[in-house]
């Protein structure tokens, strides 16, 4: 299952989707992330408890100033660290374009 966290407006665009089926909770997008916007949590996945990430609570509607270094670098560094594809980004600025 694929979780989609952050939210649209005006602005634009901006989610951290993390896929439950291939995150494995090695935490390693939590420490790449330079905002500390993400967190592993232990959680039910459909009917197993696991370890998985997901973006903290209070960065999710703040998603375009919190992620916006690795926006501006074209860059998101979470999705970088994650070796098993599980963290993706939905990213569309429409004020840049």
């Amino acid at each position: 299952m694929i979780s989609h966290f952050g939210y649209r407006d005006a602005s634009g665009a901006y989610y951290v989707s993390v896929d439950s089926e291939r995150c494995t909770g090695c935490g390693a997008c939590v420490t790449a992330c330079p905002q500390q916007a993400l967190e592993v949590v232990r959680t039910m996945v459909d009917i197993d408890e696991q370890d998985v990430a997901q973006v903290k609570e209070p960065s999710r509607r703040r998603l375009a100033e919190v992620c916006g270094a690795c926006a501006s670098a074209r860059r998101f560094l979470c999705v970088v660290a994650c070796a098993p594809r599980a963290v993706g980004v939905q990213w569309r600025d429409v004020t840049s374009e």
